[in-house]
């Protein structure tokens, strides 16, 4: 079982993806990134539609990609007013990156083992173009979902 926050799950499911679709892979390798891909995107899509809610909750909103805030438009107000609104729509901007924040670090539980490390090593005795094409960034974003070592399933 994998426990890590939704801001960590965010960023493997971009770098699992990424690691699919543009790398070569064994079969077993790329059957357990593909599994592990499919446990990520419910949770996924439920923190999406909880991050669209806050922001449309806070008076954005709704896009193609999902909700935005708008910047407050003057019409006229005089100094004292405007200075006003946009304090308080600052504040009001302040809370929310709060909400977010405390969103992306809510922790979860996936029920899947950890990725060994070793199944996506690379062969140094492959010529470049058969290389896999890692990134250091795809091993830091994958954090609790990859491990260094093989774990022992037992019967």
């Amino acid at each position: 079982m994998i426990e890590a926050t939704l801001q960590e799950v965010t960023l493997a499911y971009r770098a699992l993806r990424r690691i699919n679709d543009e790398t070569r892979q064994p079969a077993k390798a790329a059957w357990r990134i593909s599994r592990l891909l499919g446990k990520m995107s419910s949770p996924l899509k439920h923190y999406e539609e909880a991050q669209v809610k806050l922001i449309l909750d806070a008076g954005g909103i709704r896009t193609v990609t999902g909700a935005m805030l708008q910047e407050p438009v003057r019409n006229g107000e005089d100094p004292e007013t405007w200075a006003k609104i946009l304090e308080d729509d600052s504040r009001e901007r302040l809370q929310l990156r709060e909400q977010l924040t405390l969103l992306s670090e809510e922790k979860i539980k996936i029920e899947y083992d950890p990725i060994p490390l070793t199944m996506l090593d690379d062969d140094p005795a492959a010529p470049p173009d058969k290389k896999r094409g890692y990134s250091a960034n795809d091993f830091a974003d994958l954090g609790p979902f990859i491990s260094e070592v093989d774990l022992v399933v037992k019967p």
